[in-house]
This record gives C-alpha cells, sequence and structure tokens, in this order.
C-alpha cells in the first residue's frame, strides 16, 4: 500500500480532474481547514499536495510557479517539492501569531531524504512571510531592509540582489550551532510586507553551487500581490 505522501500527486490529479483520472472532487483549498485533524504522513501529503494544487507547472521551463491566497507567488523548479504549510492559515498575520508563517521547498534529494530514502546532495529553501502592519503579540518586526539584515560576525559576505526592481540582501552566514557550518539567506522588504528566505545544504562532500543559484532564481521572482 502506498505511503499517503507518496500518493499526494495522484491525489491532486483526481482534484483537477485531469483526463484519464476519475471526476473532480472539491477543492483542497475550499475545505474550511484542509489539514484539520491530520498528523504525520497524511499531515505532509495534504501540506505537499496543497503545494502541487497551487503551483502552475510551465513545461517549457521546466518550473511551477506557486500563487498563494496569501498575497504572494514566486516560481520554482518543478523537480523541487513544496511543504506549503503556511496555507493552513486564512492570513500571513494569523500564522505569524504562532511562527507558522513559512513554507518549504526541497530539491530532489533533499524530498527523497524526507522519504527516508537513500539521496545526495539535499538541499532545502525555508521561506517566511511577514505582515509588518501586524506585530506577533509584543514582538514588533523590522520595518525596512536596513532593520532585518544583521551586522555581525556571523557574516561571511554579503551583496545585494534585484527583486522587481527593488534591492533584497543576500548573504551566508555561520551558524551558532556549528561555526564550521553556512547557510545563505535573503531578506527583503516591500511596503508593509516582507519575506526571509534560508538556504539549507545538508551533503556539501561534493561542492557543488547549483542550489545556491537555485535560491536566486527564486528570489528574483518573488513578488507580493498588489
Amino acid at each position: 500500500m502506498p505511503r499517503p505522501i507518496d500518493s499526494a500527486t495522484s491525489r491532486i490529479q483526481r482534484e483537477e480532474n485531469i483526463p484519464g483520472t476519475s471526476s473532480p472532487q472539491p477543492s483542497l483549498r475550499q475545505e474550511r481547514n484542509f489539514a484539520e485533524g491530520l498528523v504525520g504522513e497524511e499531515l505532509s501529503a495534504a501540506l505537499f499536495g496543497m503545494g502541487l494544487q497551487l503551483s502552475m507547472v510551465n513545461e517549457k521551463e521546466n518550473t511551477r510557479t506557486y500563487r498563494s491566497p496569501l498575497g504572494f507567488n514566486l516560481t520554482y523548479p518543478a523537480t523541487w517539492a513544496l511543504d506549503a504549510s503556511i496555507e493552513r492559515y486564512p492570513t500571513v498575520a494569523e500564522a505569524q501569531t504562532i511562527g507558522a508563517n513559512h513554507f518549504t521547498l526541497y530539491n530532489p534529494g533533499a524530498f527523497q531524504s524526507y522519504l527516508g530514502k537513500e539521496a545526495h546532495r539535499s538541499a532545502k529553501i525555508e521561506v517566511r512571510v511577514y505582515d509588518l502592519a501586524r506585530p506577533s503579540g509584543s514582538r514588533r518586526f523590522p520595518q525596512n531592509l536596513q532593520e532585518w539584515v544583521p551586522n555581525d560576525e556571523s557574516v561571511v559576505w554579503s551583496k545585494s540582489v534585484e527583486v522587481g526592481g527593488k534591492e533584497a540582501r543576500l548573504l551566508r552566514r555561520r551558524l551558532d550551532i556549528s561555526p564550521a557550518d553556512e547557510a545563505d539567506f535573503v531578506y527583503f522588504v516591500d511596503g508593509s510586507s516582507a519575506v526571509t528566505f534560508t538556504l539549507s545544504v545538508f551533503d556539501k562532500s561534493q561542492p557543488d553551487d547549483s542550489d545556491e543559484q537555485v535560491l536566486i532564481e527564486i528570489v528574483r521572482s518573488f513578488a507580493f500581490a498588489d
């Protein structure tokens, strides 16, 4: 019997009424809470399934474009998997009150590892979206790019990246848990909204900058809805 996480794609195909499949089922988004009551592998299947449902395929470019009802979109490689955790909440403001204002992209190796299978060159990108006009409890979020970008000895290097004609900041930082480990971070602020990206690479035995390049391409594609 297939694991719930392995059947996420076929589940979405049924719901989208792809030719050759059964009649369409109610959209996951139409449910009050598409992940309500789910745990473990069933929850994971629902989150990856939602990622598929909200992502339009561009076969020519071999990419998917994720358009969130929460007011943002981005394009990522079609070979990557999207865990759309943030979609469990009706607004970004509500999600951030409990620190759930994030979603995660997994490269093929990381997704195989997630499934408990052997893989190489695992990497993931965690994306956090913020509504700066709605503080989270007593916490006040930084209001501009300068306030978001850290300026301490953990920063290895920093450079500017353009997102929709506006400046974002890409930097590499040493991690507190292990100074030998590093991760790439991107910070972008647009009006009363902000987004951060964190690229974590788990297998660095074979030098490869492809995941770093994917990060930059995803960041450049990001946009908040008007």
